[in-house]
């Protein structure tokens, strides 16, 4: 089963700043590497994640992406708090759902 996830799989999952996240395998090819490298991304943004927002804040947050620092302010916020991300690029908007876990909500 797990050898078929990995060949049957349109996705890649990574851990950025502590959390677990699925990219597509044909997201932009520079924010993979980043990623597969573990390098930062998007540190100063995660940075101030961690410094000024806390659990049960409402957050509206512009720009989601593929979701990366989103899934970080879920983290924060806790399940409970409101989370509204907006995303200009339609083919980004379910990605950044999924990985901030909203697609439910």
């Amino acid at each position: 089963m797990l050898i078929h996830k990995i060949f049957v799989s349109n996705d890649e999952v990574f851990s950025p700043h502590g959390i677990s996240i699925r990219i597509p395998k044909d997201a932009d090819i520079d924010i993979r590497y980043l990623l597969a490298r573990g390098r930062p991304y998007e540190a100063p943004e995660a940075e101030m994640v961690r410094k000024y927002i806390s659990i049960g804040m409402s957050v509206i947050e512009l720009g989601g992406c593929y979701g990366i620092i989103s899934a970080l302010i879920r983290k924060q916020i806790g399940p409970d708090a409101q989370h509204i991300i907006v995303e200009a690029d339609p083919s980004l908007a379910k990605v950044c759902a999924s990985n901030a876990n909203l697609e439910n909500t």
